[in-house]
């Protein structure tokens, strides 16, 4: 028996992503499709219908190729308690008015003084 994977909607949308110019968001996007391509089938790959939901959503393209890469994957039902963190995530997520401000300090994490 497989061990199972449950995949977010970050996953399938990197897939179907054109290609970024961001160093990071391409190195997710690489990291992604070499798992999808090498390592997916060692898995049961579940989603919840949130995930289809959400995939579903946006650009009609782009929709459309996120829900191609989602039709052999085993959707599951959404649970209550899915649904309740969902919401909680999404007011948490809305109370950032603006980024949270990042500071890069010196080599001593107890410092604070800023290298830049």
């Amino acid at each position: 028996m497989k061990p199972t994977v449950y995949l977010e909607t970050s996953i399938i949308s990197y897939l179907a992503a054109r290609p970024s110019k961001d160093v990071i968001t391409a190195g997710h996007q690489l990291a992604t499709t070499e798992w999808w391509r090498q390592d997916r089938k060692k898995f049961e790959v579940v989603v919840s219908e949130l995930v289809v939901q959400e995939a579903s959503q946006g650009d009609a393209e782009m929709a459309r190729k996120r829900l191609e890469l989602l039709q052999d994957i085993k959707t599951a039902p959404i649970t209550t308690s899915q649904y309740g963190w969902r919401k909680l995530w999404l007011k948490k997520k809305s109370c950032l008015k603006k980024p949270l401000p990042m500071r890069f300090t010196s080599r001593s994490p107890r410092s604070s003084k800023s290298i830049f």
